[in-house]
């Protein structure tokens, strides 16, 4: 076959199968080797875990160890572990650092202050939502206290629409109340929630703040 140059030969067929010859210039030398030898496949690549610390030395190992360390490979959130010494979180894991914060997010409180002593019945608060929420069973959060203990058992009505929902209730000389509501309330936009005195009232207990804490839903 006569000498061509390199512009002058025939295109190779294509796809290439791998194993055809290239040549090359190594050490002055002019040498073959396989395009397979050439091109070389991710596993065939060095890496280098000084600086990362990993546990792979080829690129194809570094991909599966990053993979599976932010869960990949089947992991759930729970499964990956979260550092809670910045944030001052309780979260210990991906899954309760995201239901912590959608917690904080979704909290709503109302809190009211009733100066003095209470009037038979008296409508104390009303407050109509404008979002909706959610009062959960036993009020659990919430919080009350009163600045002049009550002489005789006390009860104030947390009402929905104007029935009973839960109570906030002083013992004799207490000043902290054991709150109660039966199961979670919720109210839609446009419902009322009211906070009534009892019929007769306590002759001492004064000063009486209540803090609600619920959800927006």
């Amino acid at each position: 076959m006569a000498d061509k140059e390199l512009f002058e030969l025939t295109a190779a067929a294509l796809p290439l199968s791998r194993a055809e010859l290239l040549y090359l210039v190594q050490g002055g030398n002019t040498r073959k080797a396989a395009i397979s030898d050439v091109d070389q496949e991710a596993d065939q690549v060095p890496y280098d875990p000084t600086a990362s610390g990993m546990a792979a030395t080829d690129v194809q190992a570094a991909i599966d160890e990053l993979k599976d360390a932010i869960g990949g490979g089947g992991s759930d959130a729970a499964d990956i572990a979260y550092d809670n010494s910045t944030s001052g979180m309780a979260a210990t894991d991906v899954q309760e650092a995201i239901d912590e914060l959608h917690a904080d997010i979704a909290a709503i409180e109302f809190s009211f202050f009733f100066a003095s002593t209470f009037l038979a019945n008296e409508l104390l608060a009303q407050h109509i939502a404008s979002r909706a929420f959610s009062l959960p069973s036993a009020l659990s959060g919430s919080h009350g206290g009163a600045g002049v203990a009550a002489t005789a058992s006390t009860v104030l009505t947390i009402k929905k629409n104007g029935s009973s929902a839960g109570t906030a209730t002083w013992a004799i000389s207490g000043t902290v109340p054991t709150l109660a509501m039966a199961s979670p309330t919720s109210f839609a936009i446009g419902d009322v929630m009211t906070i009534v005195a009892p019929g007769t009232p306590d002759a001492t207990l004064a000063n009486v703040s209540l803090s609600l804490l619920g959800s927006l839903t």
